[in-house]
């Protein structure tokens, strides 16, 4: 039965098997960067309670702050030293300046040295990250300014473990960035300690905090052994279009397909007009410093060429070039949902023996709207009829989402052992005569 059917993983980049690795290699880019497409290897699992939202939390005058953070990649889900609701951090100073590598300006490090060394031992530390806009990108793999910024980021963290550090929470270096699993710099991508960063502003809110009792016991570490996984495996979307302005709809069928590990454990069932979601040309940068300029200083409504409020967002894997200072599928649902979207649909190039669960299960944020993916054979038929009907005034077309309960949507196959008898076939005779 299709509830027994393993998948291995597979990214749209193309991808080995289990386990998930969070990257895309794209043309131009030499190193994978961890802010990629991520999915995760399918294991039939009984659905348990998900944790989606990592945070860290912190009190003043009887009030409870939480502060959203992505944990990275370890062994070990979490640790005592770390594991606490009162652990012990300290704010990390540094001394540094931006290395510029030509007469353009272009930066590919930041030289540094932590300033209270002494101060981390036994603690967790609180760390900044790089004011440095990495620029340069020829294509050869040590000009890549996300291998910069990666190495910059794992320069600081290993520091303060060498420094003494239990744990690490770590803050982007430039405004708007969304915090991601850092991977693509390091053949192992496990931290020797817990590591979780987070956004400039969520960070900058942190650090002036009251650091001497933090609560981090709702900051699990990333482990692929933990994803959770929905079930039934897979559920289905209902697709609408008419025939004519204002007519009785013409296509109108379920189409299979799966909730991402990450999102909202219970979700109502959604009807809305599917909108392409395309970023502004802006956001298309596969450069970490014009991202920086140019993009994620913008808020999610204008980072989008089309309103979403209310619609359908529908992404497509195929344009992944044009995703380059969002390139996570966690991102994508942050970003719609900022946007007014009332869900999110996200078009893949695989077929059935490559198509994954999109994720990591953890996120450095609440997000409420569910996030499903399809196969190909089903992204090209939403192009198909969204094509069709944007030649037509009052054509949309339509979406129908299921109700999400426990992380999952109702079974698109019935149980393996009904037998239903016969079933009738509907083909189309062509594309002018149905």
């Amino acid at each position: 039965s299709a509830d027994r059917a393993t998948v291995i993983c597979a990214c749209a980049g193309g991808f080995t098997s289990s386990p998930p690795v969070m990257s895309v290699r794209r043309s131009g880019r030499s190193v994978a960067r961890g802010a990629t497409l991520a999915l995760a290897v399918l294991a039939i699992l009984p659905v348990v309670t998900r944790a989606d939202f990592v945070y860290v939390s912190t009190t003043a005058s009887g009030v409870v702050t939480k502060h959203p953070c992505a944990p990275q990649h370890n062994t070990e889900n979490t640790t005592a030293a770390f594991h606490k609701t009162n652990a012990e951090a300290v704010l990390v100073t540094f001394t540094e300046s931006c290395e510029p590598e030509n007469a353009a300006g272009d930066v590919t490090a930041s030289n540094f040295t932590i300033s209270n060394r002494t101060a981390v031992n036994g603690k967790i530390a609180v760390v900044p990250g790089s004011p440095c806009a990495f620029g340069t990108h020829d294509g050869a793999e040590d000009k890549d300014p996300w291998f910069y910024y990666l190495n910059d980021f794992q320069g600081r963290v290993d520091k303060v473990i060498d420094a003494g550090a239990v744990g690490v929470i770590w803050g982007e270096g430039k405004p708007g960035k969304i915090p991601e699993q850092m991977t693509g710099h390091k053949t192992n991508v496990n931290q020797l300690v817990p590591v979780c960063t987070m956004s400039k502003s969520d960070f900058d809110t942190f650090k002036v905090s009251t650091l001497s009792s933090v609560d981090t016991t709702t900051a699990p570490m990333y482990r692929t052994e933990d994803e959770q996984y929905p079930n039934p495996t897979f559920t289905y979307l209902s697709l609408e279009e008419p025939w004519a302005a204002g007519g009785p709809n013409g296509l109108e069928f379920p189409i299979p397909a799966k909730v991402a590990t990450f999102g909202p454990e219970t979700a109502s069932s959604v009807e809305a007009e599917l909108v392409a979601a395309r970023f502004i040309s802006a956001c298309d940068d596969d450069n970490y410093e014009q991202c920086a300029s140019n993009c994620w200083t913008k808020t999610a409504t204008e980072i989008f060429t089309k309103n979403l409020t209310g619609k359908i967002a529908f992404f497509a894997s195929k344009e992944e070039l044009h995703y380059g200072c969002y390139s996570m599928f966690s991102h994508w649902a942050k970003l719609a949902m900022d946007a007014g979207a009332a869900a999110v649909v996200y078009g893949t190039e695989q077929d059935v023996g490559g198509w994954s669960f999109a994720g990591p299960y953890t996120t450095p944020f609440n997000l409420t709207i569910p996030f499903f993916s399809l196969l190909k054979i089903h992204t090209d038929t939403l192009e198909h009829v969204t094509a069709e009907s944007a030649t037509r005034a009052g054509h949309e077309v339509t979406i129908k989402t299921p109700l999400i309960a426990r992380g999952a949507g109702a079974g698109y196959f019935a149980p393996s052992d009904t037998d239903f008898g016969p079933a009738p076939v509907l083909m189309w005779r062509g594309f002018g005569d149905h």
